[in-house]
């Protein structure tokens, strides 16, 4: 079976969203998805959070961005995320980030595991496919 996995860096709903899009792909092709998900990322990942991220785009732009995206019946970026995690897209959170910004293995959405750059470098010397984003 084909592998992917993405290392994601970034908190805002554009990235979030992209990855997303990939990992529905591979899954829809049969592959394993893993989301190692780093640096601010991996707040998106919390209870607190539960994938709610910003656009990156401001001021009008943002308001036609939402609308658009309504119009067309794209889904919400934390609605997407639960739609992809119950794929059986596998999520991870930086370890070393959850202890710095106060979080514990506890405070994550369910089915979200706790990894660190070895796990990563491991997993990803064994994928087909690695992107970061």
């Amino acid at each position: 079976m084909s592998k992917l996995v993405v290392l994601l860096t970034r908190d805002d709903a554009d990235s979030l969203y992209h990855t997303l899009a990939l990992v529905s792909g591979a899954l829809a092709m049969g592959w394993e998805a893993h989301v190692f998900m780093t640096s601010s990322a991996a707040l998106l990942l919390t209870k607190q959070t539960s994938g709610r991220a910003k656009l990156s785009v401001k001021g009008v732009a943002k308001y036609y961005v939402k609308r658009r995206m309504k119009k067309l019946g794209i889904k919400d970026v934390d609605k997407f995320l639960l739609d992809v995690m119950k794929a059986g897209a596998k999520f991870y959170a930086d370890e070393a980030v959850l202890r710095i910004a106060g979080f514990t293995p506890t405070d994550l959405m369910e089915g979200v595991g706790v990894s660190g750059t070895v796990s990563f470098l491991n997993l990803a010397k064994e994928a087909d496919v690695v992107i970061t984003i």
